[in-house]
C-alpha cells in the first residue's frame, strides 16, 4: 500500500562527494525503480548533515553550544544556520538538486532540511550567531536605553551602552538574566524561520 517514499535527506555525501562533484545517477536509478512500482518520492534536502569535506574546508560551520564547546560531526545537525559560509554550501547543492531533479515527474515534493531547529540541545551559540543576535535585537528595541529598560539589565548591573556588548546566553556563574534567556529562545526561533526562508 505504499504509494510515496521520502529519501535523501541525509545524503549530502554520497550526492557531492566532492565540490561541485555532483553523483545524482543512484538516486535516479532509485526513483525510477520506484516509479515502476507506482511509487511517487519526495527528496529531502541534505542540509542537516554536511559532509566531512564541507566540515574540513569550513569547520566554523560546527555550532557551539552553551557551555562554549564544539559541537563536531559524528551525528547528525553539526552545523550553525546563521553561518554564511554554510548558506553559500546549501544555495549552492540544493539548486544543482532543485535543477537536476525538479522536473522529474516522479518527485511529487520536497523536504527542506530535516527537523529545523537542530537536534542538540543547546542551539549554536557561535559568534555568527552573537552576531546575528546583537542585530535582532537593534531591529527590536532600536536603543540599548529601551533594551536595558524592557529586559531589567539593572538586576546585577548589566547595563549595555552598544548592541555589540551583548552576549550570547552561554553558561554563567549564576543563572542568567530571565529576559535575556527568553530573547535569546525568539532570536533563535526567528533563525530557523529565516533559515527555513533561505
Amino acid at each position: 500500500g505504499i504509494d510515496v517514499v521520502r529519501m535523501a535527506e541525509f545524503s549530502w555525501s554520497k550526492l557531492e562527494p566532492a565540490k561541485e562533484k555532483f553523483n545524482f545517477g543512484w538516486l535516479d536509478e532509485a526513483i525510477s525503480l520506484l516509479a515502476g512500482h507506482g511509487i511517487k518520492t519526495i527528496l529531502g534536502t541534505p542540509s542537516a548533515a554536511p559532509p566531512p569535506w564541507i566540515i574540513a574546508e569550513d569547520p566554523d560551520i560546527q555550532p557551539i553550544d552553551q557551555k562554549g564547546r564544539r559541537r563536531h560531526m559524528g551525528g547528525r545537525h553539526h552545523d550553525c544556520q546563521s553561518n554564511k559560509a554554510y548558506r553559500a554550501h546549501i544555495e549552492r547543492y540544493v539548486s544543482a538538486f532543485a535543477d537536476h531533479f525538479g522536473k522529474n515527474p516522479d518527485v511529487i515534493g520536497w523536504q527542506v532540511d530535516n527537523e529545523l531547529g537542530n537536534s542538540h540541545q543547546d542551539l549554536c551559540m557561535c559568534p555568527s550567531c552573537e552576531k546575528r543576535f546583537q542585530e535582532w535585537l537593534e531591529d527590536k528595541y532600536k536603543d540599548t536605553d529601551t533594551l536595558n529598560e524592557k529586559c531589567s539589565t539593572t538586576l546585577w548591573h548589566h547595563v549595555y551602552s552598544s548592541f555589540s556588548q551583548v552576549q550570547a546566553p552561554q553558561i554563567t556563574v549564576t543563572r542568567y538574566t530571565p529576559s535575556a534567556i527568553l530573547d535569546w529562545l525568539r532570536f533563535s526561533s526567528d533563525l530557523v524561520v529565516d533559515f527555513l526562508d533561505f
